[in-house]
């Protein structure tokens, strides 16, 4: 079957949420179909990260695109209400046209609504990856955002519902990433065909470092510091569970690791009990030296992939019910669920007091990732319903 992929930007190296989601599906369908990439590429670098995936690839169209162009397509993006904006930055003829000139396809995949656009143009058949229900992400952070940020996320977000919905309705069918965001969509497009094609974790790349002995004492995030959920985390452990931590008498650092910190976490770092330590080589040696982390997650969509790395790597982990629920984790299942910043520190505390508890919960997390999160598996959704349209 003849797969045309179109991404907003190369799926490699695999860091990051959508770039590791997108890295795995191409290793996936390239070894089962031919498989042709166009992609949109800012930097030399995201040019040679597209060629090195020549291998997985029958053919391979890289579109270049200036963060000028796209803060200029996202300005006139205003003027545009029925496309929100996140599509107008990324959206081009260019892109349409590679796609176009990339040959005949069976089917057409477009990774994210970024892309859908240039994927219902192509096709049909045209199956559009949502991945998150975005729209749901935004309903959950109006409530966190400072008050300018107020009045754009509730523009954006009416503008994001209305399209997410006319995507759904125009694609052949539709994947999501979790449960939580199939019934979000489903609620709001009840005829649409939606399939759930979850995430997986790389359990090499991730898996238990016998000559790392974890730390005690040591909590770790992990996460991109730029997004907005997660700089709300962050925050959130400095400057409400941490002190709580205190109270309870259990001594802690927090080490926050992760890509492109903002000011607003550059600044909780105080080198004793908050350590802000950046961007990391191998995450998992720092995941591995962790006592527990931490993924208090208090708005957002889809998965965490932070959680099931740590989970993988046998570090358990301390979550809100937001972050285990689109994951289908239960409390014992190498994690503490836990909501409330009171919550989230009592059940920090209990792992930091007691080494047997630890011990049993990261025996436990590398259990539920290697029974229930490989990548294969977790896409083969996607793929049936690739061949399903496709015939």
């Amino acid at each position: 079957m003849r797969v045309l992929l179109i991404t907003p930007r190369p799926p490699a190296p695999p860091v990051g949420g959508d770039r590791l989601r997108l890295h795995q599906l191409v290793r996936f369908l390239g070894a089962r179909h031919e498989l042709a990439l166009v992609t949109l590429a800012e930097h030399a670098d995201d040019v040679a990260a597209a060629q090195s995936l020549r291998p997985h690839l029958r053919d391979l169209h890289v579109v270049r695109h200036s963060r000028t162009a796209r803060i200029a397509r996202t300005g006139l993006g205003l003027f545009r209400p029925d496309r929100p904006l996140q599509v107008s930055h990324f959206h081009t003829g260019r892109l349409v046209r590679a796609a176009r000139r990339a040959g005949p396809a069976d089917v057409v995949l477009g990774s994210l609504v970024r892309t859908a656009p240039a994927a219902l143009a192509v096709g049909p058949p045209a199956v559009v990856d949502v991945q998150d229900a975005i729209s749901m992400h935004y309903d959950r952070a109006l409530p966190h955002l400072p008050p300018h940020w107020r009045a754009l996320y509730a523009l954006e977000r009416s503008r994001l519902d209305a399209y997410e919905r006319t995507v759904a309705r125009r694609a052949a069918g539709v994947t999501v990433i979790s449960e939580v965001d199939r019934a979000d969509l489903q609620r709001r497009c009840p005829d649409v065909r939606i399939a759930v094609a979850g995430n997986g974790v790389d359990l090499q790349r991730f898996a238990p470092r016998e000559d790392e002995d974890p730390m005690p004492g040591r909590l770790l995030f992990l996460g991109n510091l730029r997004t907005l959920a997660n700089r709300d985390m962050v925050r959130h452990l400095a400057g409400d569970v941490m002190p709580r931590l205190e109270g309870l008498g259990a001594e802690a650092q927090l080490r926050i690791v992760g890509v492109e910190p903002a000011h607003d976490v550059l600044a909780l770092h105080d080198g004793r009990r908050v350590i802000v330590v950046g961007p990391v080589d191998d995450p998992a040696e720092h995941l591995a030296r962790a006592w527990l982390t931490v993924c208090p997650m208090r708005f957002g969509a889809g998965v965490q992939n932070k959680v099931l790395e740590s989970m993988a790597v046998g570090t358990p982990v301390v979550l809100t019910e937001q972050a285990a629920a689109p994951l289908r984790l239960r409390d014992g299942d190498g994690v503490l669920v836990r909501d409330g910043a009171q919550g989230i520190a009592r059940g920090c505390a209990d792992l930091l007091g007691d080494p047997g508890l630890r011990a049993r919960l990261s025996e436990r997390a590398r259990d539920v990732v290697t029974e229930r999160f490989d990548w294969d598996d977790a896409l083969e959704p996607l793929a049936a319903l690739l061949e399903e349209v496709a015939r």
